[in-house]
């Protein structure tokens, strides 16, 4: 048997014994694999029995799924309906668009990326490697100082959607990130198909390579999108859970319109964001837009949501100036 081991995806064979070599493979390997092949780093003896590895190919040749997949798709250009072309692709019969799955990175990209100079400083933050691979590891508990409701969170989520009065199937994490809520919603079997959409790949790239990590967790699809176009038909979603994201929106207007179009008549959405009273203070100084309270109610109303909701937690810190608010509200 060859003396050969897989470090972070590439295989160094034993003549590589020269030190100053063998650093410059390793450094080569480890940009590599990162950019392109792997999205993480992965030790492993031998590939083919590695369970990841199996886990992957389970989920990438997985015709059914994909099939189930393209009956929610549409084509984010022209609203057309999505075909699927084989195990990672999608076309769009109108424009002749074809979107591609990444089989590394775990994600389908039915984004336009549209040729701009301006780029809003609120998405790219989150598209940061270092961001991503931070999100999971400290970012998140400093919501806590605004009362953010990081441990009940998923129970909160879950006895709001139990109050829907169909049996629900298509779930979205809108703006997942990192896919810390969708996860622990996939563990909980409740919901037939749930799908991750968020615009940053870095992102996507760690959900993808925690939810194979994750023991437990159902397989979901991830979907890479701009959520002022999202690539889904109309009326197609029976719930929608967007975390900590409408203040990064750069068009809330736009996201709001776009789900309420993708849900169905009475689905159910439940939203965290933060507000401010002193909104235009703030965020005149801030690359975040904080509503007040009256401002959120007013847009989601204005779009023509139904029994919406906003709570406002208390944050631990009298001295706060923006706090945690919890959004309720119905198609």
């Amino acid at each position: 048997m060859k003396d050969r081991f897989i470090a972070f995806g590439f295989p160094v064979s034993k003549c590589a014994q020269h030190k100053s070599l063998f650093h410059k493979l390793c450094r080569k390997s480890i940009i590599q694999t990162w950019n392109r092949k792997w999205s993480f780093a992965l030790i492993v003896a031998d590939k083919r029995t590695s369970p990841v590895a199996q886990r992957v190919m389970d989920i990438t040749n997985d015709t059914e799924a994909l099939e189930r997949l393209a009956d929610l798709l549409a084509c984010p250009n022209c609203r057309n309906s999505l075909v699927s072309r084989n195990n990672r692709s999608f076309i769009c019969l109108n424009c002749y668009r074809t979107f591609f799955q990444d089989p590394y990175a775990g994600y389908f990209n039915l984004c336009l990326d549209k040729l701009s100079s301006y780029r809003p400083i609120q998405q790219e933050l989150f598209r940061n490697p270092v961001t991503s691979f931070l999100y999971e590891r400290g970012w998140r508990n400093n919501f806590q100082t605004m009362g953010y409701p990081l441990k009940e969170e998923v129970r909160l989520v879950t006895e709001y959607f139990q109050t829907y009065p169909k049996e629900p199937e298509v779930l979205v994490d809108l703006s997942c990130g990192t896919g810390y809520v969708t996860r622990r919603l996939a563990k909980t079997r409740k919901y037939s198909r749930i799908v991750g959409i968020d615009l940053s790949e870095s992102m996507l790239k760690e959900a993808y390579r925690r939810m194979l990590l994750e023991e437990g967790c159902d397989p979901f699809t991830l979907i890479r999108a701009n959520v002022d176009s999202l690539p889904l038909r109309d009326n197609v979603v029976d719930l929608i859970y967007c975390g900590a994201a409408l203040h990064c929106w750069p068009k809330v207007q736009d996201g709001l319109a776009e789900m309420y179009r993708i849900l169905k008549p009475d689905a159910l959405v439940f939203a965290t964001t933060f507000i401010s009273n002193y909104s235009p203070l703030i965020s005149r100084w801030n690359a975040y837009r904080f509503f007040t309270k009256k401002e959120l109610e007013w847009l989601l109303k204005s779009r023509g949501f139904r029994q919406v909701q906003v709570q406002i937690l208390k944050s631990p810190s009298i001295l706060q100036f923006v706090q945690s608010a919890i959004i309720r509200c119905c198609k």
